[in-house]
């Protein structure tokens, strides 16, 4: 592949911390950091500067090492996110970052991914255990827990445009379940495995394969196409509708480390552990857009509140991008 590179419109800034593991975005000033000392960053962005709001760090609620994963609520104003000492917590940015809630009790080993269910009264998370859970925000308490049997390092919760009828009492679904219905859910995990789960039946649909460990996956809702990534640099594209073979696959020769939809909503950001961000088409495998900035250094795309027009990235250098039109 030959990748044409362009600088967008790009700001820069360097947190106060050595290294960022995951980052999320409310809008275009409000960013969230996730740190390996437990810690939590809430940031605004500015057009020439950065300004700290808070720390997100409760001695007696919060996490404790490594957080993995961070998210934002719907509304912009709570936070999701998850720790190597396996807890879910959610903080309330109205209350100058109190800890809400704690999720707790079902994982055994760190969580790796979280993804939040529309408006947020049901959340998933996904943990080196094996085990993807599906949890009730109210009560605090898990309402099924799928198993999978090998480390989990993405999950998401997708709508497709055709219903998946697996069988099933669907008479007896947890009343506490909201939001779940018609949705399926995506499981990449070590085994070189992407499972998909209809959270109706709780039945698994159908399951893919790759050349090595499945790190992301991502869902491009206009196509009804299913992405994923693996350690080896290889990205499938599969349409949900006729998952027997790939749509089309292509090797951008080096790990990939999270997918997303791109500004183009027919394409795909793609970010490597060798610091670029790709923007991919499934249809002919070919590269649009090559962002750079980063030197060489694992990188990561934030989790962001559905389509935007720019993009912000982080790496384990502490230092975050927003690349813009």
């Amino acid at each position: 592949l030959h990748y044409p590179l362009r600088r967008q419109r790009q700001m820069c800034i360097r947190d106060r911390y050595k290294s960022i593991n995951a980052c999320a975005v409310a809008d275009e000033q409000l960013i969230c950091t996730a740190h390996p000392d437990s810690g939590l960053v809430v940031t605004q962005l500015q057009p020439n500067d950065s300004h700290q709001l808070y720390e997100l760090k409760d001695k007696k609620l919060g996490h404790f090492g490594d957080v993995n994963t961070v998210q934002f609520f719907p509304s912009g104003k709570v936070l999701l996110s998850g720790g190597a000492d396996t807890q879910l917590l959610i903080w309330s940015l109205v209350d100058n970052g109190y800890c809400a809630a704690s999720l707790k009790g079902t994982h055994t080993q760190g969580i790796s991914d979280t993804d939040i269910i529309e408006r947020g009264r049901n959340v998933i998370s996904a943990s080196r255990d094996g085990n993807c859970v599906l949890w009730d925000v109210p009560t605090q308490k898990a309402i099924h827990v799928f198993s999978s049997y090998s480390p989990i390092n993405c999950c998401r919760a997708i709508t497709p445009k055709i219903l998946f009828g697996q069988g099933g009492d669907l008479s007896q679904k947890d009343n506490r379940e909201v939001g779940t219905e018609g949705k399926l859910l995506l499981l990449a995990k070590e085994n070189r495995e992407l499972d998909v789960y209809d959270f109706s039946s709780k039945n698994k649909v159908f399951g893919l394969r790759s050349r090595a460990a499945v790190n992301a996956c991502a869902y491009l809702d206009n196509s009804s196409l299913l992405a994923f990534g693996d350690q080896d640099g290889y990205i499938y594209f599969y349409d949900v509708r006729q998952p027997s073979a790939p749509l089309s696959e292509t090797t951008v020769e080096s790990p990939i480390l999270s997918l997303s939809q791109s500004l183009n909503p027919d394409n795909i950001w793609a970010s490597t552990a060798d610091g670029r961000v790709l923007s991919l088409s499934p249809q002919d495998t070919s590269c649009s857009m090559c962002l750079v900035g980063s030197d060489c250094e694992p990188i990561r795309i934030s989790r962001s509140l559905g389509p935007c027009n720019y993009l912000v990235t982080s790496d384990r250098m502490g230092v975050i991008r927003k690349f813009s039109k």
